[in-house]
Parts: C-alpha cells; sequence; structure tokens
C-alpha cells in the first residue's frame, strides 16, 4: 500500500485509471515464499489469476519506464479505503536526506495543516458506491499529500516549518526541488500555510512576453492578447461554454499556450489531449482563441527576430545550448526553450523585485511559487501601487492581483463547501495530463476535483459576513 500510495503522490492517477509502480522494487519488497521446496516471488503469485487479482498489469516497465497497473475491480473500493486510513509517512532514508539538504525553511500553521487532513477524511468517510469516483480518488491524493507534509514538519520553539532545498535555473528562477510547497496541489498548499494573502501576476506570461515584443516592435498589433490580459476571465467561460468544458481545462490549455506549447498538430499534445476531435475543432475556430493564437505567434516571432543572444538580459546571459545536455554532445535549446528562458528571466526579475521591495517595508514573503508570492498579512494597498509602478516601468503589462488564503477549517462552512464543490466538478473530467515546459519550467500540479473553496465566493462573503475581514476587503476568488 506504501508503493502505491508514493505512486499516487509521485504521478497521480493516469487517462486511463492507471497508475506507474516500479514492480521490481514491489515484488523485492512482497519477498518470496517456498512452494513445494523451491522459491516462488510472492508478487506474481498474488497476480496470476486476473479475476482475483489486487492489481492488473497494463504494461511491463523496462528500463526507462515504470510499469503501469490498474485495479481490479472487484478490490478498487478497498483499496482506496485502505488508502484513506493509511498513516502514509516518509521513509526515514529518505526523510534525513531531505532534512540534511535543506537550503531554505517555509512556515506553517499546524493546526490548519491538521483540521484539513481531519476534515478531509472525514469527506472521505462520507462518500458511497454513488461517489464520482474521481472527485474521491482527488481526495485521497490530497490526503496522502498532507499526510507526508505533516510528517515533515520541524518545530522549533514553537515555530512550525517545512524544511525545503531550493535551487536556482540560469534563468534566475528559484524552485523547489523534491517534496516542496511549490509544487503541492493548491488545496494542500494553501492548508498548510493557513490564513495568508497571495500576490500574483494576472496572465503573466501574456503580459511579460507580449510587453517585450512591443518593446522591440511599438508598432505591433496584439489587441486580442491585451484584450485576454484585461477580460481573461470572461474569455475563459465563453471558450468553456463553446466547448462544453469546465473553465479550469480553458485556463490549462491558455497557460500551456503562453508557456510554449507549439500549435502545430504532431506537437501540440498537451492541448490535443485533453479534448475530443470536435471540441479541437471547435477550439481552433473560437474567434476570441483564433486572434489570441495569432497575436501570440506574432509575439514569438517579434521576440526571437529581435532577442539579442550575446547582450547581458536583467544581470543574466543566454546559453543556446541546453545546460543539462551532455557537455561533451551539447544540445541546442529549441525556440521554445529559447522563448522559456526568456520568459522566466522577466518573471523571476519581477517576483525578486517584489519581495525586495516588500521587505524594505518589514513584509517578508512567506513563500514563493513562480509567478505569485505568499504573505501572512495584507500588503498595504499604497505599497501595492508602488511596487506596480516600479515593475511598469520594466513591464509595462504587468498587474498583481489579490487572493485572501481561507483554509477550510471552520465547521459551519466546512461541509456545506465539500457538498457544493462536488456538485460543481462531478461532471468535468478535468486534464490529466503534463504540460509541454521548456527546460527549466517545472509542471504545474494540476488536480482538478480537489477541494477549492474558491468556487464559493457567495457563500464565504455571507458566512464570514464581515467578521473576521476589514469592512471593504475585496476577496478575489477568482485567478
Amino acid at each position: 500500500m506504501s508503493a502505491i500510495a508514493d505512486s499516487i503522490i509521485s504521478f497521480g492517477f493516469e487517462e486511463q485509471e492507471q497508475i506507474s509502480l516500479p514492480l521490481t522494487t514491489m515484488r523485492t519488497m512482497a519477498g518470496r515464499i517456498e512452494i513445494n521446496g523451491k522459491a516462488e516471488w510472492m508478487l506474481p503469485l498474488m497476480n496470476g489469476e486476473p479475476s482475483t487479482s489486487l492489481i492488473h498489469i497494463d504494461f511491463l516497465g523496462n528500463i526507462s519506464k515504470l510499469s503501469r497497473i490498474s485495479f481490479n475491480p472487484k478490490y478498487e473500493q478497498q483499496v482506496l479505503n485502505q488508502l484513506i486510513g493509511l498513516n502514509f509517512k516518509f521513509n526515514p532514508r529518505h526523510k534525513e536526506k531531505i532534512t540534511q539538504a535543506t537550503n531554505y525553511s517555509v512556515p506553517v500553521d499546524l493546526e490548519s495543516l491538521k483540521s484539513f487532513i481531519q476534515k478531509t477524511k472525514q469527506t472521505l468517510e462520507r462518500c458511497d458506491k454513488n461517489t464520482n469516483i474521481q472527485y474521491k480518488k482527488a481526495l485521497i491524493r490530497n490526503l496522502l499529500f498532507a499526510s507526508q507534509l505533516l510528517d515533515l514538519v520541524v518545530i522549533d520553539r514553537d515555530v512550525a516549518t517545512i524544511p525545503e532545498h531550493w535551487k536556482e535555473t540560469d534563468s534566475g528562477r528559484v524552485y523547489g526541488s523534491g517534496f516542496s510547497l511549490q509544487r503541492l496541489p493548491k488545496q494542500v498548499r494553501n492548508a498548510a500555510l493557513g490564513k495568508c494573502h497571495q500576490y500574483d501576476i494576472m496572465a503573466a506570461s501574456y503580459a511579460l512576453m507580449t510587453g517585450l515584443a512591443q518593446q522591440f516592435d511599438p508598432k505591433i498589433k496584439v489587441a486580442a492578447i491585451f484584450d485576454y490580459v484585461k477580460y481573461r476571465e470572461s474569455i475563459r467561460q465563453n471558450i468553456a461554454a463553446d466547448l462544453k468544458i469546465s473553465e479550469d481545462r480553458v485556463k490549462e490549455i491558455f497557460t500551456s499556450l503562453g508557456f510554449g506549447a507549439s500549435t502545430v498538430d504532431t506537437l501540440y499534445k498537451s492541448i490535443r489531449a485533453s479534448l475530443s476531435e470536435a471540441q479541437y475543432n471547435t477550439l481552433m475556430s473560437n474567434r476570441h482563441f483564433k486572434h489570441i493564437l495569432e497575436n501570440i505567434e506574432l509575439v514569438r516571432s517579434v521576440i526571437l527576430k529581435h532577442f539579442d543572444d550575446k547582450a547581458p538580459f536583467f544581470g543574466l546571459t543566454y546559453h543556446s545550448n541546453d545546460p543539462k545536455s551532455d557537455p561533451l554532445k551539447p544540445k541546442k535549446r529549441t525556440k521554445n526553450q529559447k522563448l522559456a528562458w526568456i520568459y522566466q528571466a522577466m518573471e523571476s526579475h519581477a517576483i525578486s523585485s517584489f519581495i525586495e521591495q516588500a521587505g524594505a517595508k518589514d513584509h517578508i514573503a512567506i513563500l514563493p511559487t513562480h509567478d505569485c508570492l505568499y504573505f501572512k498579512n495584507r500588503l498595504p494597498v499604497d505599497l501595492i501601487n508602488d511596487i506596480t509602478i516600479v515593475l511598469q516601468s520594466r513591464f509595462p503589462l504587468l498587474r498583481f492581483d489579490h487572493t485572501a488564503i481561507l483554509p477550510i477549517r471552520e465547521n459551519d462552512y466546512q461541509h456545506k463547501a465539500y457538498n457544493d464543490y462536488y456538485e460543481h466538478s462531478r461532471n468535468h473530467m478535468h486534464l490529466m495530463s503534463e504540460q509541454e515546459f521548456a527546460l527549466g519550467y517545472m509542471k504545474n500540479e494540476y488536480d482538478p476535483l480537489q477541494l477549492d473553496i474558491s468556487v464559493f465566493s457567495d457563500t464565504i462573503k455571507e458566512i464570514k459576513s464581515g467578521k473576521e475581514f476589514l469592512p471593504g476587503l475585496l476577496i478575489n476568488l477568482n485567478n
């Protein structure tokens, strides 16, 4: 069960409800049994008869790929129930390696995280045979993440922190490697951070890349991107209605495009894989999407034409060779990788500048996550305005969005939030495939059917009714 739980955390459930498993490792863990004087491996014996086998091996792995398995439908619910009750913790050796490699610690709200685990278990216990299985699996994955995170918490002088190992790419991007809050599902991350405030760059890749293209060519016509940056929510809603899919999936599509996904059929995997052929054709014929797509291609071509590889760029130097390739046989970065490097360099500079200016006023960021920052307290409006003015001198289209993070913990709306979210999401089979990010860009953790109170803004405002928040505080619950 631990191996299954570890796989679900690492890879999630794949499109055909499969999970990846290191069967060789599992075989060793299960050990051998003596039959008629001969030592036999337990795992093959346990899965010899398909009708009674716990798992079905759908793909036998090799040196470069893990095996893929699916659960026997007879036992799937029992397996999921076992996962719910599993006290899932880190392997002691793995935990020790994380602790030894720590070079950054993130403060967390221990009570909020424990409450999230408790409430998630309560919700899972109320699930029955009619519960959407995707919803249940998503909650189980969140529960496993949160349980491991709790096991990793370090308490020193009554302060709880998560040890992390952060690295920096040649684009200036700083990221948490391995088990990092940056890479966890946002529901788990929000529960760990507790009540706090998030500031993110609105339509980051579109704003930063379009602004750069304008500096290279002031006459560039990209009105569709300007509209998307300003009215992205309504545009996503219209496209979602047109395709009859969720707004979250439309957001994924735009995110993928903004970070360098190609629209060439053979390379357009991250978008095509998430849609039926009819939906894909509808998307490509959608008026809003077509104009935005044309603008994106124009922005890319302008940047690639004018960008000087040898000139310093925000204090960094672009290298055409992929730094992760073999030094003896270096590979050139692709055009998409180059565009991603340029974007990351601008984004990293913007985030670093925000942290520096806020820190100068004694507002310390508790966690950066690529294009957004978390602070324990809400920043003064004047400070946000000052930071925006400074950054807009370098990035004209840059704007920040504020979200008040309200982790699920209060009993008075906990159950309603779960139930309403279930009704909201049960008919949507969201994108579960990885996006094509260029070198150094970490993939987003996309967990479609998990608890997210952002869809209940009216309920939350009604329940809170000003008791916890200052009058007039804008709670922006739509990214």
